[in-house]
């Protein structure tokens, strides 16, 4: 009898010691607490007419490690990924019949394998930070992984496989973070990542560090003082409450410092169009780009605040004669193919 215990233990650690060593996390690692109720997109309002441009899956292969990001991009950085992925999920959108999702499931999971933008690169002179781009990694992950699972399906492995992944990368988007865009683009990550694996721990999260983030609101309805700055937190503000939507959180509906999100948005569209700063009014580009328009006009269209968001809208596209689709890299999808975009 003895034997048998000593056999069993020796199994039972075994197999505990090969586990720690494949898993991505392996302290204090969030707890999978599944949710299927929570949804990541309706898909009521995508518009296959800005579906463009359209990429095929691919199985190419990305760098490990995640660098300062600044021109030129490296061709296997995760620059490139955020726009080709971007083009992936468009081409899945609009012609979901003719799109191989069979193929797309094995680039995610070759991304896994791979262990694909896992390490942060500080070495490079200037450019953004690594921490705060491995949020961006994450939210096209989202997207990427909602869709695969409505058309192919994970299974329970290979959904560990990227969940593990994901984890570890997320483990990474909280090393030297101390800018107002970084902190709300953590908690849109946790929202989107958390809605898309259907992962309630996650969801939560994002959750308790939008409202513990919207809490800073100034009673002008600014959360940074600098419209150009405070344009950058809208990208992930927006997308976030989007999401905390769809699943019955009515952020929305919630006061921060007198204010509703509908007072904040409202001023800030009206900030950007009283003061002339060019390089925001943009419908592409990395940070400096209104592609959080959609989301809000897609939810909200006949209210004092989408007015101000409308003409904005209309003063790009008429003032500055910008009619490309909406596309923000630190949205990480191209906002007028998923939410629609009416001129």
């Amino acid at each position: 009898m003895k034997k048998i215990l000593l056999m069993l233990s020796i199994i039972f650690f075994s197999v505990n010691k090969v586990n720690l060593v494949e898993a991505k996390c392996s302290f204090n690692c969030p707890k999978f607490v599944k949710n299927e109720a929570l949804v990541l997109w309706d898909k009521s309002s995508y518009d296959t007419k800005w579906c463009t441009p359209r990429r095929s899956p691919s199985m190419k292969k990305y760098s490990k490690s995640v660098t300062r990001h600044r021109t030129p991009h490296p061709e296997n950085g995760f620059e490139i990924f955020l726009k080709e992925n971007a083009s992936t999920i468009n081409f899945a959108i609009s012609n979901p019949k003719q799109f191989d999702f069979k193929k797309y499931k094995s680039q995610i999971l070759e991304l896994a394998t791979s262990n694909s933008f896992s390490y942060l690169d500080w070495t490079r002179n200037g450019g953004g930070s690594p921490a705060f781009a491995s949020a961006l990694i994450i939210k096209s992950i989202s997207y990427s992984y909602a869709l695969i699972e409505e058309y192919e399906k994970f299974t329970e492995k290979e959904a560990q496989k990227v969940r593990d992944w994901v984890v570890g990368i997320e483990k990474n988007i909280h090393k030297k973070g101390n800018s107002l865009d970084h902190d709300i683009a953590v908690a849109t990550t946790h929202i989107l990542w958390g809605a898309a694996s259907k992962d309630d721990t996650f969801f939560k999260k994002g959750q308790k560090g939008m409202l513990s983030f919207l809490s800073k609101t100034k009673k002008n309805g600014k959360i940074a003082d600098d419209v150009g700055y405070n344009n950058k937190i809208m990208h992930h503000l927006v997308q976030g409450a989007e999401v905390l939507e769809l699943n019955g959180v009515k952020i929305y509906s919630k006061i921060f410092n007198n204010l509703t999100l509908h007072d904040i948005i409202e001023s800030h569209a009206k900030n950007i169009l009283s003061v002339p700063e060019r390089s925001i009014m943009r419908s592409e580009g990395y940070g400096k780009h209104i592609a959080w328009v959609p989301i809000y006009l897609k939810r909200f269209k006949n209210n004092k605040t989408s007015n101000a968001v409308i003409e904005l809208r209309q003063t790009l596209r008429e003032k500055y004669r910008d009619r490309k689709p909406f596309f923000g890299r630190h949205i990480a999808i191209n906002t007028s193919c998923y939410y629609g975009n009416e001129i």
